[in-house]
């Protein structure tokens, strides 16, 4: 009966993992052009008369026109490779933690 109580928790686990990844990855969807623009406007040079994105309004502006919408997720595929499996790992290694701890008795 353990064993099969272990098979369920893993598919348990993996539904869990899975149905974060999805959450994950849409919220990360909406959010990830409001990241494109910061890292443009802190890639940009630190002399405030030469730079070319003045304001955040500038810079959308900016992205827009020079890239279209593709322009917002730009470098979004390797985020998302790296993202999915080291949030999967950090979330394991919390409930395992949490699982240990509580058989402590804490």
């Amino acid at each position: 009966i353990y064993r099969v109580l272990d098979h369920l928790m893993i598919f348990h686990f993996l539904f869990t993992e899975l149905r974060r990844n999805f959450i994950f990855t849409f919220i990360i969807s909406i959010t990830y052009p409001f990241d494109v623009v910061k890292s443009t406007m802190q890639a940009d040079t630190v002399i405030k008369a030469d730079r070319k994105y003045k304001t955040v309004l500038d810079t959308f502006r900016i992205i827009y026109s020079e890239s279209g919408f593709k322009g917002f997720y730009r470098g979004y595929t390797p985020c998302m490779i790296r993202a999915i499996p080291a949030n999967a790992i950090c979330f394991f290694g919390y409930e395992y933690a949490m699982r240990v701890i509580n058989s402590l008795g804490y």
